[in-house]
């Protein structure tokens, strides 16, 4: 039996037996530029809500981001 969509805000803490799939689309981690590149305590991550049943290949395991906040294309 097919599960029926769950959306992202939908999830809540605790226990379940449902399973969500989404694609990492960027990780941003924010520097202090005037305080010597320290870094900040905020994360920031973008999920693809399209994402495929395909996915992406193991070997990446950390994403970067160029300073103007654009993301690398991890597919090539």
């Amino acid at each position: 039996m097919a599960n029926a969509a769950i959306f992202l805000f939908d999830l809540k803490t605790g226990r379940c037996s449902s399973t969500i799939q989404v694609r990492l689309l960027c990780f941003l981690e924010p520097m202090n530029v005037r305080w010597g590149s320290e870094l900040m305590g905020v994360d920031m991550f973008l999920l693809d809500s399209q994402v495929c049943s395909e996915p992406l290949p193991e070997f990446i395991s950390t994403l970067v981001c160029s300073i103007n906040n654009s993301c690398l294309d991890l597919q090539n």
